[in-house]
């Protein structure tokens, strides 16, 4: 049957056909978002890190943590009140107080949103969980000391801010800083495999025609391109190392306990004379966080900006590549290896398009739009807004659309490699790229109108490889240069020789890249 041979050609066969679906093509089927759906592969991961789900569970965490530290914190307090909690809680109460979020499961969720949906508000019915799975326990912790003492002197966003602070931290190690450190290698691999030549190939390295201004300048290895966007991706990388005394450490985010508007009267009124302060930068710098003193109900939301805008121009060499890499291939200096059954046009046989990588453009941008609306968070209105509570939920969409473009990208570079019958049909039918360097050997020969003489022969013309000789070879025989000169302009229309410092620009970037990104893995600990 025609339809079984057409499966075939395409790699199928009918067992491969009518299974039922599973419930991941079924969350792919119904999905409202491409993010959740097709792409899901690429960014299952942030439902460990975004979902409403690790929204709930790091809330009860705050809530926990904070209880605790201000259980050991009101042993330092000798004003004239009493202690709101009298003696630090025991090692079983701590175990039994981080339990509560530690075994956090999907029906402690339901029971949360239940409670939300009554209250809402997110905090209170964190709070109301607690109580109700610290009872479920057997009251382990005093349920009435737990609901005097919970959340106390705290507003909303001393929560939900550190909560957002430490979500963007694993955003950060967990889930974009991989990614792009793993494209940044494939990169690095595919500078060194596309330098290497066939065997047979006549030029010792893989050399190209440059251009600028979309017309052909100079002579460039292509190792040199692609340690260009290397050495920009490093650049990109730079902001997330932080210099340290002798050593370096993570970009850090920053964290919050300023009360309502950033004043913490609540608690100096109840408990006068006490330094607060020291307490609340401990408790955040526990967490990980480095402590914000300054705020109104939420901080400033400046060093979170600046990582958006880190990760915004991090993103500016990927775009470069998307818009070259068509170039590339349509040119011929690059070829894409497709699969079995892969079609490039519904209607256009011949056709091979960088289909993933053009899309990664449209990511890319999206992502880098959606980023720069979280100004809002700087610009709330008064003392507070909840701008930001929404701004907050929606972050997980901008960055896994930087890594979906991420998986774009490195799914046509693995498939992506030199067209040396192309690159050298080009360098064949554009030796004036050579003209540059030409004329400069000129003027060093003291040819003063070199510039001039080569923009005769070269601008707007078709000239060949013998058309040049034949120039050079005049100008010998009437001894307006001499034949070393004649010479070396000969060689340096052999594009190989024409180069200059570019293969060993490209071997110290390659090699400075090789180390930052080890750096990374080791102030983040990844095994990228």
């Amino acid at each position: 049957m025609i339809i079984l041979d057409f499966l075939k050609r395409i790699g199928l066969k009918p067992e491969d056909l009518d299974k039922e679906p599973t419930p991941e093509d079924l969350g792919q089927m119904h999905s409202f978002t491409p993010q959740q759906g097709r792409y899901a592969k690429h960014t299952y991961q942030l439902s460990d890190i975004t979902s409403e789900y690790q929204w709930a569970k790091k809330r009860l965490m705050m809530e926990v943590e904070y209880l605790i530290a201000l259980g050991n914190e009101f042993q330092n307090y000798y004003g004239r009140r009493e202690r709101l909690i009298e003696n630090p809680f025991s090692e079983t109460q701590k175990a039994a107080l981080r339990s509560l979020y530690e075994n956090f499961s999907p029906v402690d969720f339901k029971n949360f949103s239940t409670m939300d949906n009554k209250t809402h508000h997110d905090i209170v019915a964190t709070i109301l969980l607690s109580l109700y799975k610290m009872h479920k326990t057997g009251d382990i912790v005093d349920p009435d000391l737990m609901q005097r003492s919970m959340h106390v002197g705290r507003t909303s966003d001393d929560i939900n801010s550190n909560v957002f602070s430490l979500m963007l931290s694993d955003i950060l190690a967990k889930y974009w800083l991989p990614s792009y450190l793993g494209l940044s290698e494939m990169f690095i691999e595919k500078a060194e495999d596309w330098h290497e030549v066939p065997e047979g190939y006549e030029r010792p390295f893989t050399v190209v025609a440059g251009q600028t201004h979309e017309q052909y300048a100079v002579p460039i290895p292509i190792k040199k391109i692609a340690s260009n966007i290397v050495a920009q991706m490093e650049e990109g990388l730079a902001p997330f190392l932080v210099k340290e005394s002798e050593s370096y450490g993570p970009f850090r985010f920053t964290g919050k306990m300023g009360g309502a508007v950033g004043n913490d009267s609540a608690m100096h009124a109840a408990y006068p004379g006490h330094e607060w302060r020291s307490f609340y930068r401990k408790f955040i710098e526990d967490l990980g966080l480095e402590y914000k003193e300054t705020s109104d109900q939420n901080e400033s939301n400046m060093r979170i900006l600046q990582f958006f805008e880190h990760v915004i121009n991090a993103n500016d060499p990927l775009l470069k590549w998307g818009d070259d890499y068509s170039s590339y291939l349509s040119r011929k200096m690059l070829k894409k290896k497709v699969g079995k059954g892969s079609k490039g046009s519904s209607i256009m046989p011949q056709k091979i398009n960088p289909w993933r990588t053009e899309g990664a453009e449209f990511f890319l941008y999206e992502a880098n739009a959606e980023l720069a609306v979280y100004h809002l968070l700087a610009r709330q209105r008064k003392q507070g807004s909840l701008q930001r509570s929404a701004a907050r939920r929606y972050i997980g969409i901008p960055f896994s659309n930087i890594v979906i473009a991420i998986a774009r990208i490195g799914e046509d570079l693995k498939k992506t490699f030199p067209d040396y019958e192309g690159i050298e049909k080009e360098l064949l039918e554009h030796p004036e790229i050579a003209s540059a360097s030409a004329q400069m050997i000129l003027r060093a020969g003291g040819v003063p109108d070199a510039y001039d003489r080569m923009v005769e022969l070269t601008k707007g013309k078709q000239v060949t490889p013998e058309i040049i000789g034949g120039v050079v070879d005049e100008m010998v025989s009437v001894r307006e240069i001499t034949p070393e000169i004649g010479k070396d302009v000969r060689g340096i229309f052999i594009h190989e020789n024409n180069v200059g410092d570019a293969l060993e620009i490209a071997c110290r970037d390659l090699r400075s890249a090789r180390e930052t990104n080890e750096r990374l893995r080791e102030v983040y600990h990844l095994d990228v």
